[in-house]
């Protein structure tokens, strides 16, 4: 959703020049398309080639958040002495146990 800027913002903007003939084509191309003027089509050209670019670098992040919690959890201790078979509900006779 685009937000109308601010007095502010206005003012610090300055006047982007592209001159490309290709950039310029495509452009005007999507405009026809889409009905949308050519500065939104710009701005959304550019956060969508943004977010592809801060997916990569936020998934390394969240592996890393994971491994940290693996680690912390694997250093607690083991307060629970079943066995694996038992927890899962198997009997000693290998027949899965309700209760």
């Amino acid at each position: 959703m685009l937000s109308t800027p601010t007095r502010l913002e206005w003012l610090q903007t300055m006047t982007l020049m592209i001159v490309n003939d290709e950039v310029e084509q495509l452009a005007h191309e999507l405009a026809r398309q889409t009905g949308e003027p050519i500065p939104r089509i710009i701005l959304e050209a550019l956060r969508e080639r943004a977010r592809r670019i801060q997916t990569p670098r936020a998934e390394v992040q969240a592996i890393a958040r994971i491994r940290r919690a693996r680690q912390s959890c694997a250093r607690l201790p083991d307060r629970n002495t079943d066995s694996v078979d038992a927890i899962l509900g198997y009997g000693p006779d290998g027949t899965f146990d309700l209760w």
